[in-house]
Order: C-alpha cells, then structure tokens, then sequence
C-alpha cells in the first residue's frame, strides 16, 4: 500500500503526531491497507465475509474503494479531497493534513 520503505522515517512519524491513539492506529491501517474492511476479512477467510463486497454494492470493500468511491461516504469525502479537488489515495495518506482527515 503506501509508504513502503523498510525503515521508518521521520516523515512517517510525523503524519501521526497530534492524532489519538484511535486516528493513529486508523492511519496505519489505512495506509497498509491490513483494516477490518469486507475485502481484508474475506481474504482472511473471516465468516461472514464471504464475498468482500461492501455494503453499497458497487464494489469491493477495500481502503481505496471507501475514501474514493463508495457512496456511503459521499458526505465526508469533500473534506477528504485537496485545494484543487482532486482526491488521490497516495498522497492524502502522505500529507499530515489529508492523513489526519482520513484517520477521523
């Protein structure tokens, strides 16, 4: 998923300061993409995720489907996108302002 180097850097850091434990954990799970979402728990065989779908059906239920495309969440994904309206994954869990955004 993103960043992934090896090592830890600063910059990493960085993105988790002034978050609470809960945002924190939420930012490293989002940015390795290992979440409780419909697509992780049915790779990992979990029952009751037989399909990984998620819940409006429109596709799988996967980091980039929820924060770019699933309508359950078109009311919060204006305040996800940058000053020019424009909504990437990578870089919105590489900025400390879209990270903290996307870990609330």
């Amino acid at each position: 998923m993103v960043g992934s180097k090896s090592r830890l850097d600063h910059h990493i850091l960085d993105l988790h300061s002034g978050l609470k434990k809960a945002e924190s954990t939420m930012l490293i799970q989002l940015r390795t993409g290992y979440t409780g979402l419909a697509a992780v728990l049915r790779t990992l065989n979990v029952p009751g995720f037989e399909t990984g779908i998620c819940r409006c059906e429109i596709g799988r239920e996967t980091v980039r489907h929820v924060l770019v495309h699933c309508s359950l969440e078109n009311d919060r994904r204006d305040e996800l996108r940058d000053s020019h309206g424009i909504l990437d994954v990578e870089t919105l869990l590489s900025s400390e302002k879209g990270a903290a955004k996307a870990a609330k």
